[in-house]
């Protein structure tokens, strides 16, 4: 086996550091102009459903220095990558064992 993971693994990873990304940059923005109606309302159920270590956040809002909000952020996103990592792991394993259950064996000509 030479790669180790596989492109599903990677794929999910990104998804992994790509959603809590945006929606960071559509609250900040929501909250920049917050009289636009360009953005809709993020649901807090969906945001636990796509970002789980979220929640850690909801209660960030009054939060003292910037030097810690940054760091609250960086660790959602860096955990959300490790959860959806081991969640593309687990996916790709499947998805080989199924291809290797299926593989049938080629007709002679």
């Amino acid at each position: 086996m030479k790669n180790r993971f596989s492109k599903i693994t990677r794929g999910f990873a990104l998804a992994g550091f790509i959603i809590p990304l945006l929606i960071f940059t559509v609250t900040l923005i929501d909250s920049r102009y917050p009289d636009s109606q360009v953005f809709v309302y993020i649901p807090v159920i969906l945001l636990v459903y796509l970002c789980p270590p979220m929640s850690f956040l909801l209660g960030l809002e009054s939060s003292g220095t910037t030097a810690a909000f940054i760091f609250a952020h960086v660790t959602v996103v860096l955990s959300n990558t490790i959860l959806y990592g081991i969640i593309g792991l687990a996916v790709s394993r499947i998805y080989q064992l199924i291809n290797r259950s299926i593989r049938l064996e080629p007709k002679p000509r």
